[in-house]
């Protein structure tokens, strides 16, 4: 999720689970400790509380973004990202302070990044582009590889030693990792084959080399977009409505079997994108009472 430099999101929030048929309020986390800025949308934060993301500029551009737990920030784009677009997203970083993410090249190919005391690699994971989502401390990647232009696009792990292995879910035409914690679990989402809902998304985590879906209740959306040290993991979900895209959205954490809300002050609405050991997660949301967007952290449970 990207945030376009001054422009507020606009979600709705209609929240509810299903008990016995019987409709119940949803169960909200505990959150304290938000903190708010607006410069970028956030997609990560890391141990040391080192938030990484990116803005679009009122030219177009899409810039990265690593802003530091003072508060201070510096803006980052690939030297390789060329117009029309120059785009640079940085999408995770770890403990040890490695970056990855993604640009686009002169000729609009996507390739993966890694930052790392200001030096890019680039990161091909196939003869096709590469988007760069996760990586975990012991450097091993997660990402999709594919063709823009149309062609088919699927998962992979890319490990340290440079060895590639395809993660592709078996009811899928397009898996997508978001995130790898230090255990190897690997949790993102999947677009179903011959199912009936709009741009079906599917939660799921990946562990021992098996698939276990993870789904928000009565969700027609479901996007773990990151995964802690200790099986925590956060995202998002959204509901159609009458069959459109305009239903309820929101941000959740899962862990121990249950998920729970994220609800901000003013119940604002949030998309969560990262989460770190500490239970801190970062994302953007909206004030539901002045409309206004705004990105967060907070510390949840």
């Amino acid at each position: 999720m990207w945030f376009r430099t001054g422009l507020a999101a606009t979600f709705l929030c209609t929240l509810f689970l299903l008990s016995l048929s019987i409709p119940c309020p949803a169960q909200n986390a505990t959150c304290k400790d938000w903190r708010f800025f607006n410069k970028f949308a956030p997609a990560d934060i890391n141990y040391w509380h080192t938030i990484v993301g990116s803005a679009q500029q009122s030219n177009g551009v899409i810039t990265g973004y690593i802003r530091l737990f003072n508060g201070s920030t510096t803006t980052y784009n690939a030297p390789q990202a060329a117009p029309p677009t120059n785009w640079t997203f940085l999408t995770r970083r770890n403990a040890n302070g490695a970056t990855v993410g993604w640009y686009r090249d002169a000729n609009q190919i996507a390739h993966g990044l890694f930052l790392w005391a200001n030096k890019t690699t680039t990161i091909d994971a196939t003869q096709g582009e590469t988007i760069v989502y996760g990586i975990n401390d012991f450097g091993s990647m997660v990402g999709i590889t594919g063709d823009f232009s149309g062609g088919p696009w699927d998962g992979f792990k890319l490990k340290k030693n440079g060895t590639i292995t395809a993660i592709s879910h078996p009811n899928a035409f397009l898996t997508n990792p978001m995130s790898i914690n230090n255990g190897g679990v690997i949790v993102g989402w999947y677009v179903k084959r011959y199912d009936p809902t709009p741009y079906p998304y599917h939660g799921f985590i990946f562990k021992n080399n098996t698939y276990w879906a993870l789904d928000y209740p009565g969700s027609d959306r479901t996007m773990p977009n990151d995964i802690n040290n200790f099986g925590v993991i956060a995202g998002s979900y959204q509901i159609f409505a009458s069959g459109n895209n305009n239903g309820a959205f929101g941000g959740f954490i899962y862990a121990n079997g249950t998920f729970k809300n994220i609800v901000g002050p003013n119940f604002m609405v949030t998309g969560v994108n990262g989460i770190n050991d500490g239970g801190y997660i970062a994302g953007v949301g909206t004030n539901t009472t002045t409309g206004v967007g705004s990105s967060f952290t907070a510390r949840c449970q």
